[in-house]
């Protein structure tokens, strides 16, 4: 078996059946984590250790890279899964930061189809074992072998109907809710929200509350009481503050309140620790505030190590999370694909004082790609739509008109690097720096690109 034969195998079953299903239907019809439920708890359980699960609308894949770095940095072997990939599937499972290699990934494929062979004539026409689950159970193989004994793991895109959410672990992390996903996880916040909490499970020690809107903390705090889950909210419970943006990254203040952390005798009522890291967004900060206040609860004695979490900040590379890919021109890269996420990015731009920029965005046709031309309209000088390669993914020149009957003119450029191309004549003629905003697919072209010309 090669590495593409067993990627084959782990989307099979979702493929074949793709063709009963209704594209329209939610997470709740389609997702049946119950049939790799037992298989996870039975690789999950009994480990050394700690698993700390990681969901949200938005950065719970920088606060896992976060706390992969810092899991090392302070003496854990930690293994991290993580999705979707930029270029290579073995990029979602890594231990001690390096990528599964080829032949361990097709190996624990080999192990983990011997013990669904138990489950698959339980699977019935229509359903499938998830992809997100197979590769829960390959990751959690492959860190047993390593003997990982710190485990993240990033959920995708809900917890309720999602199977890395049924993995054992002792701490939750719920980063900020938007609305997103809405034809799987449900049409209105609360819903979303809903579905986010089941990540609170019973065995769930602790779960750790990113800032949220609209007094959405309430759900979770319903959730947690089920549960018997302590929560540690963002803004009562920890914070940042003193946040200050360059072209390198960002700067902030950690704070904590000693009296909410439980088992953490010694810490002090307040305490706060200077922070720099090389990623743009406040966002970020309160990504590091979600990642740092984790490693407080596994271990108090992580106060007195700043230099060592420092360290482990500095080394965090997320490709396509406000990327800084180039100087000259300055360009920034950024996986977006809906207005919420477009905000971000705008108060970014404006804390750099770059309020013109040549734009490009690589959004699907049923994606939001409209909200997030119309979020960064007034930062836009010139605007190039663009698209990927991937068949999976539908981009089409309409998108022009649609943007020029709301008044947005654009100019379309199907092939990405050739798109980049245009967008360095116009910045150069224009002296605006470059933002490159779109789908994963998009941003995977992007990264490949930028790779071979500093080859």
């Amino acid at each position: 078996m090669n590495r593409q034969e067993a990627e084959d195998i782990i989307y099979a079953s979702y493929l074949e059946a793709q063709k009963y299903q209704n594209y329209d239907d939610p997470d709740s019809k389609k997702r049946h984590p119950e049939y790799t439920e037992e298989l996870t708890e039975g690789l999950g359980k009994g480990v050394p250790g700690h698993t700390i699960c990681v969901t949200g609308s938005k950065g719970k894949g920088s606060v896992s890279v976060m706390l992969s770095e810092m899991g090392q940095a302070l003496g854990y072997r930690t293994g991290l899964l993580t999705s979707p990939h930029i270029k290579d599937f073995n990029e979602r499972i890594r231990f001690q930061g390096e990528m599964i290699s080829d032949s361990d990934f097709t190996r624990c494929v080999e192990a983990t189809e011997d013990i669904l062979s138990s489950v698959k004539p339980q699977v019935k026409q229509g359903t499938y074992i998830s992809p997100v689950g197979y590769q829960a159970l390959v990751a959690l193989r492959y860190f047993r072998e390593k003997r990982a004994n710190l485990r993240i793991m990033e959920c995708g895109k809900g917890a309720k109907y999602d199977d890395v959410a049924h993995v054992p672990h002792d701490i939750a992390i719920i980063n900020n809710v938007f609305l997103e996903h809405t034809r799987e996880l449900g049409d209105t916040l609360e819903s979303i929200a809903g579905d986010k909490s089941h990540i609170l499970r019973k065995n769930c020690r602790y779960g750790i509350i990113g800032p949220q809107m609209d007094n959405i903390d309430r759900i979770f705090i319903e959730r947690a009481k089920k549960t018997g889950t302590k929560l540690l909210i963002y803004g009562r419970d920890f914070w940042v503050k003193d946040v200050s943006y360059s072209k390198e990254g960002m700067r902030f203040t950690y704070v904590f309140s000693g009296v909410s952390f439980p088992e953490t005798m010694g810490l002090p009522l307040e305490g706060k620790m200077e922070f720099s890291v090389p990623l743009l967004g406040e966002h970020q900060a309160r990504n590091a505030a979600l990642a740092i206040t984790a490693m407080l609860l596994i271990d108090p004695s992580v106060r007195e190590k700043q230099e060592e979490l420092q360290a482990a900040l500095q080394r965090v590379v997320w490709p396509g999370r406000m990327e800084i890919k180039s100087q000259h021109p300055f360009t920034i890269l950024d996986a977006t694909i809906n207005r919420e996420s477009a905000k971000s990015v705008k108060h970014v731009l404006h804390e750099l004082g770059m309020h013109r920029v040549t734009l490009i965005v690589g959004i699907p046709d049923d994606k939001d790609y409209v909200g997030v031309v119309e979020e960064l309209q007034d930062y836009t000088n010139c605007l190039i739509l663009t698209g990927s390669k991937n068949p999976h993914y539908v981009f089409m020149k309409k998108q022009v008109e649609t943007l020029s009957e709301m008044g947005h003119r654009a100019d379309w450029i199907d092939d990405t690097e050739k798109a980049y191309h245009m967008a360095k004549k116009y910045a150069a003629e224009e002296e605006t720096p470059i933002v490159i905003l779109g789908t994963t697919s998009v941003i995977s072209e992007y990264t490949e690109m930028f790779q071979k010309e500093l080859s």
